[in-house]
């Protein structure tokens, strides 16, 4: 899975905006699913920003505290920038690594 499509999966997952919510209440007629309220695409937009950034604060903190101490190769990371380009590549690179 992407990046793209997972942070697309966590906001659908946690809004649920277009789902229908079915009740079976053992009758013939088709009026039986709900639909839910949609969110505001703003809302869509800062989950999913305040989500980019904390993953890049994690992903920053691991690579600096954790990779670089371990192995002799990383250089620390001198900003978020270098490694949002950095996960941006990857998912390039290979899209379906999960």
């Amino acid at each position: 899975m992407t990046f793209c499509g997972l942070a697309a999966n966590v906001a659908e997952n946690f809004f649920g905006g277009h789902m229908k919510n079915e009740q079976f209440d053992n009758t013939n007629n088709n009026t039986n699913t709900v639909d839910k309220p949609k969110m505001s695409p703003l809302y869509i937009v800062l989950f999913l920003t305040i989500y980019l950034i904390l993953v890049l604060i994690a992903g920053q903190f691991l690579w600096n505290e954790v990779l670089c101490k371990v192995t002799t190769i990383c250089k620390p990371m001198p900003s978020l920038l270098h490694l949002l380009g950095l996960i941006l590549l990857l998912d390039l690179l290979m899209p379906r690594m999960c």
